[in-house]
């Protein structure tokens, strides 16, 4: 850690609210860290899960939970769903899997349960005296589903994503910036559910909600590096790669001890000092 701050003052000089503005919008390598970071939580809030934690009361009275007793202990059921899920995923799943394979299960698995409340609402809207108990319990089951993909994928990695992938020297900037961006977007897609599902006659909002989803799946496979195992020193070298490229944890390699040698002068100079 160090040994990178010590190139990163060599590089860059001191540190002022200045230098550090200069450096995250005007350094390449940076402006895609920006770019990754906004975007994942542009993705995040786009795929939906959100929409429904903020009206799951309403959205199990969609799919015919008609109690209001049940509809406050299915949401409080659901919260402790998407706690157990986040606790899991932020511990053990990423790190074992892998960022990007996390972000692959995860958006994969909102997608399919977004797309069966689609499929089920449709059905449901128009003929909801045939609709059999079976497919009732298994549009309440999707959205708990719906908690898993949500926490392994789009909850948990933007957060990782706005701490990990920035230089010592603008983390703490760059960290307060996603944060920005995430709750801008949060704001956005909470007032804009409403106006969502009554305009696509409910089961369209789920539509739109898979196609955000599969958006995030291209998205992730042409621009989200792999990050796991990974020292935080190392990361730098993964931007210095063409946008096409940065998913290639094999090319990384070839770069990183280039880097790793440019750190090691500076850090050298700066020590003769």
């Amino acid at each position: 850690m160090s040994t990178q701050i010590a190139y990163e003052q060599s590089e860059f000089g001191d540190q002022t609210y200045y230098s550090v503005m200069k450096e995250t919008f005007t350094v390449r390598s940076n402006m895609r860290r920006v770019q990754l970071t906004v975007v994942a939580y542009i993705l995040a809030q786009f795929s939906g899960a959100n929409a429904v934690t903020n009206y799951l009361p309403e959205i199990f009275g969609i799919i015919g939970v008609q109690s209001t007793n049940v509809k406050v202990y299915a949401s409080g059921l659901y919260a402790l769903a998407k706690l157990v899920c986040c606790i899991i995923a932020s511990l053990f799943f990423v790190d074992v899997v892998g960022r990007r394979k996390s972000l692959f299960i995860g958006i994969t698995v909102q997608m399919l349960c977004h797309s069966y409340l689609a499929g089920y609402l449709s059905f449901f809207m128009r003929d909801p005296d045939n609709v059999s108990k079976g497919a009732s319990d298994a549009a309440i089951g999707a959205i708990y589903i719906h908690a898993f993909g949500w926490a392994v994928g789009l909850y948990t990695l933007p957060y990782l994503f706005g701490a990990e992938l920035w230089p010592n020297r603008i983390r703490s900037f760059g960290g307060a910036l996603s944060q920005g961006f995430h709750w801008l977007f949060y704001f956005g897609i909470t007032k804009a559910t409403p106006s969502i599902l009554s305009s696509m006659n409910q089961w369209g909002a789920f539509l739109f909600f898979v196609a955000w989803c599969a958006i995030a799946l291209v998205y992730v496979f042409i621009m989200v590096p792999e990050t796991a195992g990974r020292a935080l020193e190392n990361i730098d070298a993964l931007f210095e790669h063409p946008w096409y490229l940065i998913r290639n944890s094999h090319v990384e390699k070839l770069q990183t001890t280039e880097h790793n040698h440019r750190i090691e002068d500076a850090a050298d100079l700066e020590a003769r000092r």
